[in-house]
């Protein structure tokens, strides 16, 4: 037999360059699943919120608790054509002191996979009411033993016990019912003894069911806000923080202190003039009950690694074709890559049921083990198959530590994604690529007989 002096073929002459070529387009092709899985999960995600809100909206909204407020109508007269008219307007007075201690047992109710926070707030108030200067002008009566107070609630129908209120020492019986000139939100309201001109003291005491939030609105010229509960993860939002917060894993206590300054109504005014009662306020300061483990953000944040962990598993494979001279299959190329994107969809399955760091333990465990296996036939040695193996899970462990580190995600990737490229370059640094190429083609010249 002799060797052929025919000429070799374009495509085994730059076979590494082909390669790299389909290589390329099988990860942007592999896009495709991946893109799907993410809508799976988003999907996912709008059937939990949905849910949850099923469960909410038989329990209690989030829930907006507001400062009282006094009400006294004003008769007022006016001469038109010889004739005397009297008309009402209403007089709304803040407090001067507020005090607001919240107490916010938790507790998860759940539907199917899904679960939210409820709570079955404790609420305390304190206020004073300073009445010293108050009097009236010309043509106008106080009608001082007409007055109400209120006290504004998002949704005053989930009141869960009975409400207990004093007003200077008297008891005082509130009814359901809002106040058009106050805002929109709900309210309750009792009406109070004849006023006169000294400080009055106001305290009240109930329960309300809520979700997930909670949120003040004080107007009076000083107020105190605690609140505390055995919640461990708790999440500050609004205009204004606490200025004093302690949070363990046994709970949250946090205090609020607000001056007049910060407040958006004055002392008084009349008729619908200022609607401190507004639920369209997203600045509210108020406590977030955070659900820390949140499987469908990690997975969805997952996810977004997907196309660096198909070309890292992929340049593994190349670069043990380059050192062994054992080619990989296109077709065999396209398994790993369907295998590797089939891991998020492992992962959001089982996460639904025990759990983010679980589920993901056993994603990676079981896609490592099915490539490794399936390559042990690709690469003829069980050892190169073991350090593949090694490699994917030192892989899925890199990519589970930068979900971790919320706050420091992009500095630990591009740090690590530095020296993952620094150690190939390392490795390949006396690659001779043209050698290699010369290598295959003697290889396959020789094979090829008359």
């Amino acid at each position: 037999m002799e060797t052929s002096n025919q000429k070799i073929p374009f495509y085994q002459k730059h076979s590494i360059i082909l390669k790299l070529v389909f290589i390329f387009f099988l990860v942007l092709i592999l896009l495709i699943p991946s893109s799907m899985i993410d809508d799976l999960i988003h999907e996912r995600i709008y059937q939990s919120e949905k849910v949850k809100n099923e469960i909410c909206q038989s329990w209690g909204p989030q829930q907006i608790i507001y400062s009282p407020i006094l009400m006294i109508p004003i008769e007022k007269s006016r001469v038109m054509e010889d004739e005397t008219i009297k008309y009402l307007e209403y007089l709304f007075i803040t407090p001067e002191n507020e005090d607001l201690s919240i107490d916010l047992p938790v507790d998860l109710r759940k539907k199917s996979i899904y679960e939210v926070p409820v709570y079955n707030a404790n609420v305390l108030i304190k206020c004073s009411f300073n009445l010293e200067n108050l009097s009236s002008a010309e043509n106008e009566t106080l009608l001082l033993d007409q007055a109400k107070i209120y006290t504004g609630l998002k949704d005053p129908t989930t009141i869960s016990s009975k409400v207990n209120s004093t007003f200077d020492d008297i008891a005082i019986h509130f009814i359901s019912g809002k106040n058009a000139y106050l805002g929109e939100a709900g309210a309750i309201n009792g009406e109070i003894p004849t006023l006169e001109n000294k400080t009055y003291h106001f305290d009240m005491n109930f329960q309300i069911l809520g979700n997930r939030s909670l949120f003040f609105s004080t107007q009076a010229k000083n107020s105190k806000v605690k609140i505390s509960s055995e919640w461990p993860s708790p999440g500050f939002v609004g205009n204004q923080l606490p200025s004093e917060r302690e949070i363990s894993d046994a709970g949250f206590h946090a205090t609020y202190n607000f001056t007049e300054y910060k407040r958006t109504v004055p002392d008084s005014w009349t008729d619908g003039a200022y609607k401190p009662y507004t639920i369209i306020d997203r600045n509210l300061p108020g406590v977030e009950l955070i659900q820390t483990v949140d499987h469908y953000q990690k997975t969805d944040r997952a996810s977004k690694y997907s196309i660096l962990i198909i070309i890292l598993t992929f340049m593994i494979f190349f670069m043990f074709e380059i050192f062994k001279l054992n080619k990989t299959h296109p077709i065999q190329y396209v398994f790993i890559g369907f295998s590797l994107v089939l891991f998020f969809a492992l992962l959001l399955s089982i996460s639904e049921h025990i759990g983010f760091n679980k589920a993901y333990m056993i994603s990676a465990l079981s896609t490592s083990i099915l490539v490794a296996l399936y390559s042990v036939n690709i690469l003829k040695d069980k050892k190169y198959s073991f350090l593949l193996f090694s490699v994917m899970m030192g892989l899925y462990l890199y990519i589970f530590i930068l979900l971790q580190l919320e706050n420091f995600a992009l500095l630990a990737g591009c740090i690590g994604l530095f020296f993952i490229l620094s150690g190939i370059m390392y490795i390949t640094r006396k690659v001779n690529w043209y050698a290699i190429s010369s290598r295959e083609q003697t290889i396959t010249t020789a094979n090829i007989q008359y």
